[in-house]
This record gives structure tokens, C-alpha cells and sequence, in this order.
């Protein structure tokens, strides 16, 4: 093979690569463009489904603003301590087996 042809063929798969390229780049593009849509669907039906919620547990526009407003301040990491929190395996008491009656003592 001569150079010249070498050349030649270099030059035809250079060229093919760049149309590959273009016809990549323009089904990206729908994609992208896709995605978009999707998006968008995504976001209104988990807002209805959000809304329908909401309606379902008859709160008013006005609770779920407090609501999403007491969210968001333990998400900005808020003091956890302005919370009460129980712990129940402090709270919890566990007898003794002494204390415990067993069927088999019940029954005598």
C-alpha cells in the first residue's frame, strides 16, 4: 500500500467518524431533550400525588407550610436538642426473672 492510498483511507475514516459523531451528538441532543419531558411529568404527578396526599389527611395549605417549614429546619441542621426525643431502651424497664412469673410456678 502506498502512502497516497494510506492517506486516502485515513482521510475516509476520519470523515466517517466526524458524521458518526454528528449523529451522536444530534440523538444526544433528543435525549436530552427526553430527559427534559420526563422530567417534567416526574415533577407534576409526585406534586399531584403530593396534593392528593395532603387533601387525603384534610390539612390545610397553612399546616403543610409549618409542616414543610419544621422539615427544613431540622434538614439546616437545626439544634436536635430543641427536641424532645425519646429514648425507649433507657426508659424501658426490664424485670428481673425473679419478678417474672413462669407458667410452670403459675400452675402449681
Amino acid at each position: 500500500m502506498t502512502n497516497a492510498s494510506k492517506l486516502e483511507e485515513l482521510k475516509a475514516e476520519y470523515a466517517a467518524n466526524n458524521e458518526k459523531i454528528i449523529q451522536y451528538q444530534t440523538k444526544i441532543v433528543e435525549l436530552q431533550e427526553r430527559n427534559k419531558t420526563l422530567a417534567t411529568d416526574i415533577t407534576s404527578r409526585e406534586n399531584t400525588e403530593i396534593v392528593g396526599l395532603v387533601r387525603g389527611i384534610n390539612m390545610t395549605p397553612d399546616q403543610l407550610a409549618q409542616l414543610l417549614v419544621q422539615i427544613g429546619k431540622r434538614e439546616d441542621g437545626s439544634d436536635p436538642e430543641d427536641e424532645q426525643e425519646t429514648d425507649l431502651t433507657e426508659e424501658t424497664e426490664v424485670p428481673d426473672e425473679t419478678e417474672v412469673p413462669r407458667n410452670d410456678e403459675e400452675t402449681e
